[in-house]
């Protein structure tokens, strides 16, 4: 017979066959967007409205929004019952989250919803949006050594884009900083195609540009005129040929310089 610590001795030298390394899936296998645009203003406070729209050919539906900001955001709210909103830092940055639980609808391929809104101080921005879908926790043998893979981050295991939202406040505040802003949003709007037309651009540009001489010559009321022409151009634009987004922008940009050295 032999003894039991011998058993044990011997037991403890046997090697484990490890169970095969369980992966977590994808959870972006659909195309998807976020659309959004400025649907108040207080003061300070602005108010965002977001809208999720899931591509017909998708094979996944979309569970988890996320949107990126860096002003103060100071509210956030769901677009329908079961959607949990909340504030704070995702991983490595701020953001706005809105995670489907239980069964609530998520948005399916073909499906849009709108209502993820949020609120706080700051200027517009171009902010980073990430869509997670709908899927399962990785089941492995929980008898055997864990095998399962460390989840993977939000931004890589996601679809992502641009979209617009809150963003710090202008650090500088000249004149000539704010024009500049602007221009440099207007320039990244026409450029990802919020704007449709190069002719809306190029008179946009001109616009900024004659308003941004005009600050460089001291001559404010002038530069204060021109960006409120550009503001009139911008609001009478056709859907279609500017986004909400660009539109947001715009008008915002131009009104943080009117507001700031304009009587």
């Amino acid at each position: 017979m032999i003894p039991v610590a011998a058993s044990l001795a011997v037991l403890a030298t046997l090697s484990v066959t490890p169970q095969a390394t369980v992966p977590w899936p994808s959870a972006h296998d659909f195309e998807g967007t976020v659309s959004a645009s400025l649907v108040e203003t207080r003061g300070d406070t602005l108010v965002l409205e977001y809208a999720v729209e899931n591509d017909p050919n998708s094979d996944q539906s979309i569970e988890t929004v996320v949107v990126r900001y860096a002003g103060i955001a100071t509210h956030v709210r769901s677009p329908a019952p079961g959607w949990v909103a909340s504030l704070g830092e995702v991983q490595d940055s701020l953001a706005a989250s809105w995670v489907g639980l239980g069964t609530s609808p998520d948005v399916l391929p073909g499906g849009r919803l709108a209502g993820f809104r949020l609120e706080g101080v700051g200027a517009l921005d171009i902010v980073g949006f990430y869509l997670q879908a709908d899927y399962a926790i990785p089941v492995y043998n929980d008898s055997l050594p864990d095998r399962v893979d460390e989840p993977p981050p939000l931004w890589s295991n996601s679809v992502s884009g641009l979209t617009v939202g809150l963003g710090m406040p202008p650090t500088d505040a000249s004149p000539s900083a704010l024009v500049d802003r602007l221009v440099n949003l207007t320039d990244q709007s026409c450029g990802m195609g919020w704007i449709s037309e190069p002719g809306i651009c190029n008179s946009l540009d001109a616009k900024q540009r004659a308003a941004a001489r005009s600050v460089d010559n001291d001559d404010l009321p002038t530069a204060c005129n021109q960006l409120s022409a550009l503001i009139n151009e911008v609001l009478a634009l056709e859907e279609g040929k500017i986004s909400a987004e660009a539109r947001a922008l715009v008008v915002n940009g131009a009104t943080l310089a009117i507001s700031s050295f304009c009587d």
